[in-house]
């Protein structure tokens, strides 16, 4: 029985070795032949860069950036920083945990 179990289980792994080898339309499939994906590989990024540049030529420029004075731009830096430090209005979290089904009494407060 175990003799038979063997050499079932090797024709079913040399039959699938021969099973291995595709075939393909032409019968000539080169291995090292790039296939249609990694020929497209980074179109779509490049694509999405190309798309949201507005001036490819602007790294010939080489001029000072004008436009915006250093009391505006420190005003506009101090208030994007200030961004950071309290949340955006919400007074309770998104989400309670560890409540037992009881709702939270009291509005929450960030740690300051």
């Amino acid at each position: 029985m175990r003799r038979w179990y063997l050499l079932t289980v090797a024709v079913v792994v040399l039959l699938g070795g021969c099973a291995g080898t595709p075939w393909y339309p032409g019968g000539n499939w080169d291995p090292w032949k790039p296939t249609d994906l990694a020929l497209a590989f980074g179109k779509a990024y490049r694509a999405a860069i190309s798309n949201q540049t507005m001036n490819p030529d602007a790294w010939k420029n080489l001029s000072p950036v004008t436009g915006l004075d250093g009391k505006a731009a420190q005003a506009s830096i101090e208030k994007y920083r200030k961004s950071f430090e309290q949340p955006h209005g919400f007074s309770q979290p998104l989400f309670q945990t560890g409540t037992q089904g009881t709702p939270l009494t009291t509005p929450y407060q960030p740690p300051k």
